[in-house]
């Protein structure tokens, strides 16, 4: 759909687009109706846009609520998204471009003005897609996240999340839908989907670079920060972490184990990732990972190490080059465990072992 038409027939951004969004809670009392501009105090301010950039006027926020607590009222809240959209074109498809997000944590000591709100900034091949100045959230109860978080890469095609319609597609559709039928067996799938689906696209990615400042004494690598001591929370609130069936918060990590060929050589399953990740044990023909590698196949960085009250980080390798069926949407940015930034810097603070270069 072209800009100025059909569902965008308000904006100057159409299909295909770039989606920058920032999900805020508590949300707003009074927000803008969907595909129309916010009038004046709906929204919130500090938004600057980029290059072929607009406000995402087709969603501003909703009521959330996961799936076993949608009889639990008091479990649902409401969340604003604070999204952008960019304009892509063909060659976005067709050619590397590089996504970049920088992320500038809010201060500790309450301090949120100016640089110390923080802010978040998205930008396409260099060029500022959107920036969200943290001064803009003072006061709706929200601030620029400051606490680990991790990054997530996938297609976002599933029945529940990306699936068109989203969560409120009845059953009927999910099971029925038919991209190559009318609309309502279509389910909402863009035109040419299944045509293009056939013809086997990948999702491809040449690396994925982590960054911190290291003369930034606020960013931090890892899941439990002195600021924000994460495994000390989990534990004594084990009960939000669980469902009814769950005897632990989290599960175990396995670490090897998966089934295993000695004589492969190409990385991958069989191989336990090549020799710096894993190797096949020739009597068992089950994966033993090196240290710092994790999964069955010990495919997956294990940075991470609790000992006690302590954390042990590791610098994470390079990742090489994915490729990954694909399809719809390129969620990319999901955020990074400190991102913007350089792996390398000091800590005076007691019970924090720094990372070395």
């Amino acid at each position: 759909v072209k800009a100025g038409r059909g569902g965008f027939w308000n904006m100057p951004v159409g299909q295909p687009f770039m989606s920058a969004s920032y999900q805020v809670s508590p949300g707003r009392k009074v927000r803008p109706w969907a595909g129309h501009w916010p009038g004046k105090g709906q929204w919130y301010e500090g938004l600057s846009y980029g290059h072929k950039t607009c406000m995402n006027l087709k969603f501003f926020g909703s009521q959330v609520a996961y799936p076993t607590e949608k009889d639990e009222p008091k479990k649902h809240y409401w969340a604003d998204s604070i999204s952008s959209t960019r304009q892509l074109e063909d060659t976005h498809f067709t050619a590397p471009h590089k996504y970049r997000l920088e992320w500038g944590l809010p201060s500790h000591d309450k301090n949120l003005t100016g640089i110390n709100a923080g802010y978040l900034s998205w930008f396409l091949d260099d060029q500022l897609v959107v920036q969200i100045n943290g001064t803009g959230l003072v006061g709706s109860g929200s601030i620029i996240p400051d606490e680990p978080m991790y990054l997530l890469i996938n297609t976002a095609i599933g029945t529940e999340w990306g699936f068109p319609g989203g969560s409120g597609v009845d059953d009927k559709c999910k099971k029925d839908y038919d991209c190559n039928g009318n609309y309502e067996q279509t389910c909402g799938f863009p035109p040419s989907f299944c045509s293009m689906i056939k013809t086997n696209p990948t999702y491809k990615m040449n690396w994925i670079r982590v960054y911190q400042n290291e003369q930034n004494d606020r960013e931090k690598i890892g899941c439990s920060t002195p600021e924000r001591p994460t495994k000390k929370y989990i534990e004594a609130n084990v009960e939000l972490y669980k469902m009814a069936e769950d005897e632990h918060p989290l599960k175990v990590i396995q670490v090897g184990g998966g089934a295993c060929d000695p004589n492969e050589k190409e990385i991958g399953n069989d191989s336990c990732g090549g020799q710096k990740r894993g190797n096949c044990r020739t009597f068992r023909k089950v994966c033993q990972c090196e240290e710092g590698w994790a999964g069955p196949h010990c495919l997956a960085h294990d940075p991470l190490r609790i000992v006690e009250d302590h954390v042990i980080y590791q610098v994470l390798e390079s990742i090489e080059p994915i490729m990954l069926p694909a399809g719809l949407a390129m969620s990319l940015i999901s955020m990074a465990g400190f991102l913007g930034f350089t792996i390398a810097f000091k800590r005076r603070l007691d019970g924090w072992k720094p990372i070395n270069a």
